[in-house]
């Protein structure tokens, strides 16, 4: 595992908007028209047809979403349903992502109008602390992906039995880790929102990693942010963190290849629309 970046926020952040369109751009060429193809015989299930959602809360018409939207999705399994919290300024960009399956997914647009980066930003870290908000949702399982994170392979169905899945934070070993991309239970958010409201702060995986803790909730960190995995089921912009002498030699020929290395055939998409199973 990498030590703790060294660096100040300042150069964490540039390093992160240089690499930024680089991995994205990687990635689409890879794999976005083989998930187009897959999405068009694709058929998406209805909120109140499942028990697991990915949830989407992006106002920006955002280079990421139809990667992030797709791909995780795959990935999610066919049981999985989507909610997506946008504006009205990048609603049709949602609809030009969804194609045929925008009936299906549950829109919910947020009354704010010419909302700026940090505003936004401000905006979902509050969301997400809200008691209104986790009550709002109809499932009790919620996929969570921010649009610097995505999956690799599929879900681990373990990984749904735990209350937070999240990503490691080398710096601090005392609370779970970071939720930028994460699995959560609707039930253990409400939890937290209404027996720790002295938690909350700006950051919302914040909140929710010392949540977790204080209740005794049970959590995985079983993806990747700043830490060093062999097969992360999925990363939450690890080209911030990723500074090579913090690792073997070894490590470094292995890490970026396979972070940018999607489990997805690359075969015929409609053979591997899988058939839905029941969720319990």
């Amino acid at each position: 595992m990498p030590k703790p970046a060294t660096r100040s926020e300042d150069e964490l952040h540039t390093q992160r908007c240089q690499l930024d369109d680089v991995v994205y751009s990687i990635l689409k060429t890879r794999y976005l028209p083989w998930l187009r193809a897959w999405w068009a015989t694709y058929t998406l299930p209805p909120v109140e047809a499942t028990q697991r959602a990915f949830v989407v809360y992006e106002m920006r018409a955002h280079p990421n979403m139809e990667f992030i939207i797709l791909s995780t999705l795959f990935f999610a399994g066919p049981a999985t349903s989507l909610i997506v919290y946008c504006s009205v300024e990048n609603l049709e960009h949602v609809r030009s992502i969804l194609g045929h399956n925008y009936v299906a997914a549950d829109i919910r647009i947020v009354d704010e109008t010419d909302i700026g980066r940090e505003a936004g930003r401000a905006l979902y870290n509050k969301t997400l602390q809200s008691l209104d908000f986790w009550e709002s949702l109809p499932v009790e399982h919620i996929i969570l992906c921010e649009m610097d994170g995505y999956f690799r392979r599929e879900i681990p169905e373990t990984l749904w039995a735990y209350d937070y899945v999240c990503c490691p934070w080398p710096w601090d070993a005392t609370v779970p880790g970071g939720g930028g991309v994460s699995l959560r239970r609707r039930s253990a958010m409400i939890r937290i929102a209404r027996e720790c409201p002295h938690l909350q702060q700006y950051a919302q995986d914040g909140w929710v990693a010392v949540g977790v803790k204080e209740l005794g909730l049970s959590a995985a960190a079983e993806f990747t942010e700043a830490a060093f995995f062999e097969n992360p089921v999925a990363v939450h912009q690890w080209w911030t963190f990723y500074e090579p002498p913090n690792l073997t030699l070894e490590e470094q020929f292995r890490t970026a290849p396979t972070y940018l290395t999607l489990e997805i055939p690359l075969s015929d998409p409609v053979a591997h629309r899988k058939p839905v199973q029941a969720i319990h």
